[in-house]
């Protein structure tokens, strides 16, 4: 078979670098940013949701699917009642964890490649990546695995290398795919060596190497003999999800499922039923995501039915709100104040939640939360948003700020509240010195001191310097109020003479 030109033998590594920089680098960047929170000692709520608001877009899609009746159904929110999900930082809490992660990655999967060629093939191989990963999960559930939804993402990531193909190839090249795609499965996969250089197999583990994906997809791709029942949960997700392409009642399917049910230690009369839940369940799981016309190509039993397909959402990018939002500022206070009213409030996540409503209810560019270290001689940034880059999301990747004659040691000593903008700067000019523009320019700002048990224990800073966007009363206003309610909320959580870790 000859070689079309834009393939050239052993060319797995410029596929690699192309999908990075050209093809899909908004999910590159979004797989990194979420394997640095996943790998953080203190994954928690407040980590994953600082990551996410980083992103306007990924933020929009996670509150999307965080109110859509697929994931609300029947849950009550932590925070009290069904009421809507306004905050990332409330989705997480509520959904979990795992849950939030699975949704980042699996959206932003979607969405770089719906961006693409939408061939017929690519929806097809989306279609057989959500079904196999919702059968994996199930299997998961079943084998009492310990995050069902990292065996869920394996399993859907398995065919990236081969999805991101079909979407970003010429039509040279998939011309040739399509002569290879109804091989037996060994005769395949040596027609894509031959043909390009590489498997899709060895694609998608270049690619979970350098996007830094799922450890778990990495140990399934190198190790695929393994004796893991996590493995073989997903790689039996994968042979189901091709097979019944063959039809529900091929000789294939049964046996498969003869091995399910003997590894489970079930009936047939239990598993059978299960599984084709599962395929009704993996439309279900596409649409949401949405990947509605990936879909209409999973399978379904004899019996089952097809949801609508509903309408093709917009993927631009959504504006930002330039201006503040005074009703989401009173639910995300109504929130905050639900969150205290808690036996042991998780500080992460309360500060996270007053840090959200400045960022995005109050309209603003940088925000920060700063913690006095016990020796009261500098203040460590624990939490921020707006300073973008994976490296921000790190504990400890700020310099210590220390309080030496300047702006911060004055708001903290002084325990006052100030807007600093081209009038006032010439009052407190002395007092913003090196230290302080190599950290935050020289922008007009907000800055006020958490002050908890008569002490100065913290402060919030935020300013509007991305945009340039003038500071005005309105937004003063906002900031204090949730800088206020980190006050009564901090007092609540610390004890006299107590530091918070």
């Amino acid at each position: 078979m000859s070689l079309p030109q834009e393939a050239p033998s052993n060319n797995l590594a410029h596929w690699v670098q192309r999908l990075t920089s050209r093809d899909m680098p908004i999910f590159a960047q979004t797989a990194k940013r979420i394997s640095v929170v996943s790998s953080l000692n203190q994954s928690t709520a407040a980590v994953l949701a600082n990551a996410i608001l980083q992103d306007a877009l990924m933020t929009s899609k996670v509150l999307k699917m965080a109110n859509s009746a697929f994931y609300m159904g029947g849950r009550r929110s932590p925070l009290g009642g069904y009421s809507n999900v306004n905050t990332v930082t409330r989705a997480v809490m509520i959904l979990g964890f795992d849950t939030i992660r699975t949704v980042c990655q699996t959206k932003a999967v979607v969405e770089s490649l719906l961006q693409g060629t939408p061939r017929e093939r690519l929806t097809q191989k989306m279609a057989s990546a959500f079904h196999a990963a919702v059968q994996a999960r199930w299997l998961a559930e079943k084998t009492r695995d310990e995050s069902p939804e990292e065996v869920f993402i394996a399993g859907f990531l398995y065919l990236l290398g081969e999805m991101a193909f079909w979407c970003f190839a010429g039509e040279e090249l998939t011309q040739h795919l399509e002569k290879i795609l109804f091989l037996p499965e060994d005769s395949r996969i040596r027609a894509e060596q031959d043909l390009l250089g590489f498997s899709f197999e060895q694609l998608t583990l270049a690619l979970s190497k350098e996007w830094h994906l799922s450890p778990l997809l990495l140990e399934t791709l190198e190790s695929p003999q393994s004796t893991s029942p996590r493995i073989k949960n997903i790689l039996w997700g994968q042979k189901l999800a091709r097979t019944v392409q063959k039809g529900w009642h091929s000789t294939e399917v049964r046996q498969l499922i003869d091995q399910v049910s003997d590894s489970l230690n079930l009936p047939q009369e239990i598993v059978v039923p299960m599984v084709h839940k599962n395929a009704e369940e993996a439309v279900r799981t596409a649409v949401s995501f949405g990947a509605a016309q990936a879909s209409r190509f999973i399978p379904v039993p004899p019996g089952s039915s097809q949801p609508e397909t509903p309408a093709i959402e917009s993927r631009d990018e959504p504006s930002p709100d330039l201006h503040p939002d005074p009703n989401l500022q009173l639910k995300i206070l109504h929130d905050l104040s639900n969150l205290m009213l808690e036996k042991k409030p998780d500080y992460g996540v309360f500060i996270t939640l007053v840090l959200e409503g400045i960022f995005r209810a109050v309209s603003m560019d940088r925000v920060f939360f700063a913690l006095r270290t016990p020796d009261r001689s500098r203040l460590e940034i624990k939490f921020q948003l707006g300073w973008h880059g994976v490296e921000t999301l790190l504990v400890g990747s700020f310099k210590p700020i220390f309080l030496n004659n300047n702006i911060f040691s004055e708001v903290m000593e002084k325990k006052e509240t100030l807007w600093i903008d081209e009038h006032s700067a010439a009052r407190v000019g002395h007092l913003i010195n090196e230290d302080v523009v190599s950290l935050i320019g020289t922008t007009p700002f907000f800055i006020m001191p958490i002050v908890a048990h008569d002490k100065s224990i913290a402060l919030i800073y935020a300013d509007r310097r991305t945009s340039g966007r003038a500071l005005d009363e309105e937004s003063f206003n906002g900031f204090k109020h949730f800088c206020q309610q980190a006050v009564i909320g901090l007092t609540l959580i610390t004890q006299p003479g107590s530091a918070i870790n």
